[in-house]
């Protein structure tokens, strides 16, 4: 059965399902009371923001709040409900 004969209910006998699973990225940080954590990288602009954290690790180095360069806070690029083509 072709591709083009298909309707949305159903798939070819050898379709597979993917499963995409979000692997959080884990930043490195410094507290304002010297101790040392972990974070979910899609909270650490609000962290900088509220002055909860001093600091924070890039692959770089150590960067400092208020001493080093920091980058303006993130523009999502993608359109709302996008798909990655995960295949390119």
């Amino acid at each position: 059965m072709g591709l083009n004969n298909l309707d949305a209910q159903t798939k070819p006998d050898n379709a597979e399902i993917i499963e995409i699973k979000v692997i959080p990225m884990l930043i490195r940080v410094q507290y304002d009371d010297e101790s040392f954590g972990m974070v979910d990288d899609t909270i650490l602009e609000t962290m900088i923001s509220r002055d909860i954290i001093v600091g924070f690790q890039r692959s770089s180095g150590w960067v400092r709040i208020g001493r080093d360069e920091v980058r303006a806070p993130r523009v999502e690029r993608r359109r709302s409900g996008a798909l990655i083509n995960i295949y390119v």
